[in-house]
């Protein structure tokens, strides 16, 4: 009878240790798929970030240069302009006029 009841707390203690063990093993990948993922997501969103920094700068620079020459030809405009008052005001009348 002794040895019946050594086998059968063996059993049940082992039993519990082995399922505790698995659970143990299961929860611990468990949580390291869980932060690999979570880095994975963090390193998209960085990446996704960093893209629409770099587009962003690229709008910029587009819209600095096209009000550059925006003001470059209203500069030009301006001195044609004045070229042509003065060309007009340097121009003799005739007396029939």
């Amino acid at each position: 009878p002794w040895h019946m009841l050594f086998f059968i707390v063996i059993i049940f203690l082992g039993s519990f240790y082995l399922v505790n063990l698995i659970l143990a093993i299961v929860a611990m990948s468990y949580d390291e798929l869980q932060k690999k993922a979570e880095e994975e997501e963090a390193a998209e969103e960085e990446a996704l970030r960093e893209a629409e920094e770099a587009a962003q700068a690229k709008e910029n620079k587009r819209a600095a240069h096209a009000a550059a020459h925006a003001a470059a030809a209203n500069a030009a405009a301006a001195a044609a302009a004045a070229a042509a008052e003065a060309d007009g005001a340097s121009v003799a009348k005739s007396p029939s006029d």
